[in-house]
């Protein structure tokens, strides 16, 4: 039976929690179902990769990322098994620090097999020294600050030359690519990476302008549709729960751009109403989606429904003529990143499927719990990764 992401107040399946590592704690039960479930959980720990974080202090945050990284099969053999050793940048800011920092808890966290939970005190202290003054507690920008560091330390100098790419492609967006990967090339980039393409279509003459940009994860927006006959998407209006689908729909809705948001038309050589779409050109392995739920002031709080056994097909979201189109664009999730509560305050948790089990695991810091569970209301970060052909 196919499994969907549970809306409020609605689990799949029972949940219990244990402190993450120590499953020995004495408790009698006499339900056989538990007694299952501490077996799963132990047979994951012995298979490695499942140990829980010790908070450090509103650093919650930081630990659901830890744990949905550490749960990225590519990224973690890349660095348990001293692989990126070989492409340590010494030029970099770090030198090399905080690569290693992280190697080294992704490694503890496979192969400790002790009862108390991990503190990341290491990492924790190198991006505090890579991003100085660093005070932000969100998951994302934590995310983003992490792996921009990565990269870096990793970051390879290309000996190519971007002058000669317009003679090597005859595609815009294979020399745009190329050309960002001659300045950034990196173990991170090649797992994280994926280019989208704008497309500007002028009213008055049906010229259009396109450009490609990178993008390390997609930041959808989510449609607040209005409670009536004609389901309209508007951001303003009354909320209704949405699906993964609908994000990716409005996130490549055509736009209008108009009055002082007109852009530069070069074939009319003035500004000119247009429409801008956006479009996916070039598809990553590892495919990170971050849910827009939060603004100046305010939380978005609705319920966004996405599958969690049944893999989802980006191929609709493609442009024509993209090189993935009619390949594998099929993505499986493995990892979401769980916000609770309002925009000033609130608990992160990270939702994961372990790679040996095959079950899911909730990490709340130190305590672990044996779930099948993955609530469609606190998901705020998910991770995916393309399937194989």
């Amino acid at each position: 039976m196919e499994k969907t992401a549970a809306v409020e107040g609605g689990n799949v399946g029972e949940t219990e929690s244990f402190p993450a590592g120590n499953f020995d704690s004495g408790r009698e039960c006499g339900f056989s179902s538990l007694t299952r479930r501490k077996s799963r959980i132990e047979t994951a720990v012995a298979s490695n990769g499942l140990m829980g974080l010790g908070n450090l202090g509103n650093m919650g945050f930081m630990n659901s990322m830890l744990q949905c990284l550490s749960s990225t099969r590519l990224l973690a053999d890349f660095f348990v098994s001293d692989e990126y050793e070989t492409n340590l940048n010494r030029k970099s800011h770090m030198k090399g620090r905080l690569v290693r920092a992280f190697a080294d808890l992704l490694k503890r966290m496979r192969n400790k097999k002790e009862s108390s939970p991990l503190l990341p005190t290491e990492v924790g202290g190198q991006i505090r020294g890579f991003l100085p003054g660093y005070s932000k507690q969100d998951a994302h920008e934590f995310l983003r600050f992490l792996l921009d560091g990565l990269h870096e330390d990793l970051r390879i100098d290309s000996p190519k030359s971007a002058s000669n790419f317009a003679t090597r492609f005859t595609s815009e967006s294979d020399l745009a690519s190329e050309k960002y990967r001659a300045c950034e090339n990196s173990k991170i980039a090649d797992l994280f990476v994926g280019q989208l393409m704008s497309t500007l279509t002028f009213e008055s003459c049906s010229h259009q302008s396109i450009t490609y940009d990178t993008f390390w994860d997609l930041s959808l927006p989510i449609p607040r549709r209005k409670q009536s006959f004609f389901s309209s998407y508007d951001r303003l209006s009354t909320s209704v729960d949405s699906t993964l689908t609908d994000c990716f729909d409005f996130f490549t809705e055509p736009e209008t751009m108009d009055g002082d948001n007109s852009p530069f038309c070069s074939k009319c050589n003035r500004k000119r109403r247009c429409t801008k779409r956006l479009t996916l050109s070039k598809l990553p392995p590892i495919l990170v989606i971050h849910l827009k739920r939060f603004g100046v002031s305010t939380k978005i709080s609705d319920v966004i429904k996405f599958p969690v056994e049944r893999n989802v097909n980006l191929e609709p979201y493609l442009d024509s003529n993209s090189p993935s189109k009619g390949g594998q664009c099929l993505y499986k999730l493995y990892a979401v990143s769980n916000h609770m509560e309002s925009t000033f305050s609130g608990h992160y948790t990270a939702s994961c499927k372990h790679s040996v089990t095959d079950e899911w695991y909730l990490f709340d810091d130190s305590r672990l719990v044996d779930s099948s569970s993955v609530r469609g209301l606190q998901c705020y970060v998910l991770f995916y990764e393309k399937c194989k052909s």
